[in-house]
């Protein structure tokens, strides 16, 4: 498990995407398709199984004040 704090963000829409980079050399290896070949994922978990996950389909409202926690699962 691994978080992340981010202190006083402003109010609005946000959205977060991560990946493992398994064999550490700094970039999300893919295979001759294209399709990722580490795991990666997005806020909601929204993940489309043809393309990269999107800002609207993933984006999480932020009021003044509100701390969010998401919990996301990695999709390989």
């Amino acid at each position: 498990m691994m978080s992340c704090n981010y202190e006083k963000l402003p109010a609005g829409d946000y959205a977060i995407s991560v990946y493992q980079d398994e064999n550490d050399n700094g970039q999300l290896d893919t295979n001759a398709l294209g399709s990722p070949t580490e795991g990666y994922g997005a806020t909601s978990n929204n993940i489309p199984a043809l393309s990269a996950p999107t800002f609207a389909d993933n984006k999480v409202h932020l009021g003044g004040g509100t701390l969010l926690t998401a919990d996301i699962n990695l999709k390989n």
